[in-house]
């Protein structure tokens, strides 16, 4: 939560997607079945999706699906 209060949520987002490590707070969704509730879900929206690149999306994609 800190590093939201530090910097852009759009910026927080590309860092926790693009770091390559799971977090808690990821992890505890997805096993309550609540995966739509995460960052990489909520990147994958049609009204977020332009704000992320190509990359990004991939990643926010691949971590879904592979957890």
């Amino acid at each position: 939560m800190d590093m939201i209060n530090k910097a852009h949520p759009v910026e927080v987002a590309k860092k926790l997607v693009l770091s390559g490590a799971e977090q808690a707070g990821f992890q505890k969704l997805v096993k309550m079945g609540k995966a739509d509730l995460t960052v990489e879900s909520l990147m994958l929206q049609s009204k977020y999706c332009c704000l992320f690149s190509k990359q990004e999306l991939e990643a926010a994609k691949w971590r879904l699906e592979n957890t």
